[in-house]
């Protein structure tokens, strides 16, 4: 995937209980962290069962850098050389224990 998910939280991780101006100036702050071109499709989420640590999240995606592309395919890498490093290891148990 060549997005990334953006999380901003506005509020911190508590639920907002104050005077509403407070929240329209934490809210503008907020949407001024995004990326103008990306403003648009921003949204807010709200975790109303508690299943998270931040009640509030602001989203947007955006497209990711290539740092992070290059990040991602140095992790992709890690792990499918652990993968193999694994898959080598029980084949060569298999055939201690099968006496090949």
């Amino acid at each position: 995937m060549n997005n990334k998910r953006v999380e901003i939280l506005p509020f911190g991780d508590e639920w907002f209980d104050g005077p509403l101006m407070k929240f329209k100036e934490l809210l503008e702050q907020a949407i001024e962290k995004i990326p103008e071109e990306f403003r648009e499709s921003a949204r807010i989420e709200a975790d109303y069962y508690g299943e998270s640590h931040e009640p509030y999240k602001i989203i947007y995606w955006r497209p990711k850098t290539q740092e992070e592309i290059d990040a991602d395919t140095r992790e992709q890498i890690a792990r499918y050389k652990e993968q193999l490093q694994s898959k080598r290891q029980q084949y060569d148990k298999l055939k201690r224990e099968l006496g090949l």
